[in-house]
């Protein structure tokens, strides 16, 4: 099949109009991966420079038409993380440390890397995840599935993620992060009742200034009426 289309194609090259139409093809990196997959059905090579300059459809190329690696397209996806994962993911299958360095310095991409290509730790990423508490925490319970000691400064500068590290990924308190919990009336009341299991005085001053946390705290922690913050029955 690929003969005879290969022969019609010669001689509708010889039709000036044709063979115009065909340079066009050629020089536009969908058309010209679309001809060669559903026309050529396997690698054009004189359309090859154009599909390599367009990082979406010369990773298509590659995963659909080569089904291998695009060598001439390889600089460009390492100069962009998304697509240096893509290639890493669909065509390679496994780790391309040529992108590795450019997939290490995007939050997103990185995460996506170490959790879908490397399948666990990634040293060389640690530290991009260690500037977001988002991410770190996502990093802890998802990658490392335990603490992440480089993350957990920024972690615990976030009253949210703070609770969540401590109550999901320690288990217990994080003493580090209290003092940024207890700012907080929500989270100071839930990382008392989750937490601590009991009382937290030192958070205490904070969570009797928001009437509903005050009242959620008398209930669920103190377990009886809390007249210091206004609350004299449950």
């Amino acid at each position: 099949m690929k003969k005879i289309l290969t022969k019609i194609i010669e001689k509708i090259n010889d039709l000036p109009v044709a063979k115009k139409q065909f340079r066009q093809i050629a020089k536009d990196p969908q058309k010209a991966y679309f001809y060669a997959r559903k026309v050529f059905r396997g690698r054009w090579p004189d359309a090859e420079p154009i599909i390599a300059k367009n990082p979406r459809w010369a990773c298509r190329y590659a995963k659909d038409v080569i089904d291998g690696r695009f060598l001439e397209a390889e600089p460009m996806f390492a100069k962009d993380p998304k697509w240096a994962s893509w290639y890493a993911t669909n065509v390679i299958g496994g780790r391309w440390p040529k992108g590795e360095p450019v997939i290490a310095k995007n939050l997103r991409w990185a995460y996506w890397y170490a959790t879908n290509v490397i399948g666990g730790r990634w040293p060389d990423a640690e530290s991009i995840f260690a500037e977001d508490p988002d991410w770190a925490f996502d990093y802890a319970e998802e990658v490392v599935r335990g603490r992440f000691p480089k993350g957990e400064p920024v972690i615990a500068k976030d009253p949210a993620w703070a609770y969540k590290y401590a109550r999901d990924i320690i288990g217990g308190r994080f003493p580090e992060a209290e003092k940024y919990i207890a700012k907080e009336p929500k989270f100071a009341h839930w990382y008392a009742r989750d937490v601590i299991g009991g009382r937290w005085p030192c958070a205490e001053s904070t969570i009797a200034k928001d009437p509903e946390q005050a009242y959620w705290y008398a209930r669920d922690v103190l377990k009886r009426p809390w007249p210091e913050a206004g609350i004299y029955e449950l």
